[in-house]
Parts: C-alpha cells; structure tokens; sequence
C-alpha cells in the first residue's frame, strides 16, 4: 500500500505510535480577499521576521486575490502575529483590504525541518507530508507527486528483482529528503533562528 494522505497521517500514526507523540505539529493560517496591494503578483514572498510567526509568514495573489498567512507552533496564539504581519503590509506594501472570501489552515508536523522522515514499514509506504515531506515554503505537491513516483517505482521493481520495496524506496528517496532538509536549513540561515 502506498499512502498519501496528508500531514495529519493516521496510518503514520498506527504503524508507529512512539515516532508520532514525539512530533511537534504546527498550524497554518491563511486569508484571500478581494483588494489591492503593491507587492509584485507573480511572486510568493515569504516573510521570516518572528514578529510575523514561529515560522514565517506569506503573501501571494491567486486567482486575483491576496492570500496572505502566517504558521505558528500549536499552543501559541495565530492572532497578535497575523494582526501584526497585516499592518505590516498595509503600512509597508500599501495594502487595501475589501471583501474577505475565505480562509483556510491546516495542520502540519516538524518532520520536514528536524529531518525525521517516515517512509513506512514493511508493506505499507508513505509518500508526500505524510512520509515528512514539505518545502519551507509550504509547497508540498511537487514532493508528493516525486515521492509518489519513487514509491510506485520501488513497488513495481520489487515484482521484478524480489529487493524489499520498503528498502529500494528508502534508497531512492534520499535526494528528495536532502532537498527538503535543505530548504529548512537555508530558511533557518537567512532567519537566524529556529523556524519549528
């Protein structure tokens, strides 16, 4: 079997109960409204002052709308630092909020920037956030789908040479953890600070 079922993995979570409670999680807070502000469009701009969040704050336009957001470890309070993070924007960006459209937050755990991936156990695989899997940016899609790839290929191998699937996964795997350790640490540096 080979799972993808998100950050919040239950299958994870039954496969290794100790690995599981020993898990920081974090939440992610974000909104999209409608309105106007001067940062460049085509871009994601990440924000790693600690004013803005225990780990960074964002904002974008999508689909014409201004996202913006913040991640915090779960316990503290995502208000006074998303308050903060939106008057630095309208301050300093000249941002002008109309109508608010929606929000949207998640879930998420620290595997990805203390480099505990969980790739499964014997049988049963897991790729994407719930293997540890999530670039610092909170982009975790491509890491699913090149993970999701690695893990069908080390299954479908494993008909053909008899090598454990589990094994071949774990092999193939490392560059795609390197790469996502990485960006953490990178993220890190230029923060000067822990970011989970």
């Amino acid at each position: 079997m080979i799972s993808a079922e998100g950050s919040s993995s239950t299958i994870r979570a039954k496969l290794d109960p100790e690995f599981e409670n020993n898990l920081d999680k974090f939440f992610a807070y974000q909104n999209y409204y409608e309105g106007h502000c001067n940062l460049d469009p085509l871009y994601y701009h990440g924000f790693l002052d600690e004013n803005f969040g225990d780990i960074y704050a964002w904002f974008n336009v999508k689909d014409d709308l201004l996202v913006f957001g913040t991640g915090i470890k779960v316990g503290n309070k995502i208000k006074p630092y998303l308050e903060k993070f939106q008057r630095f924007l309208e301050e300093n960006h000249d941002m002008k909020l109309n109508k608010m459209v929606r929000k949207a937050s998640c879930i998420g755990y620290n595997m990805c920037s203390t480099n505990q991936f969980y790739l499964g156990k014997d049988n049963i695989l897991l790729v994407g956030e719930s293997a540890g899997f999530l670039n610092m940016f909170g982009e975790g899609i491509s890491s699913a789908l090149s993970t999701g790839l690695l893990a069908g290929n080390a299954v479908c191998g494993s008909f053909r040479s008899g090598k454990n699937a589990a094994s071949s996964y774990n092999d193939a795997a490392q560059k795609e953890m390197k790469y996502t350790s990485t960006s953490w640490k990178l993220a890190e540096r230029m923060a000067g600070r822990k970011v989970i």
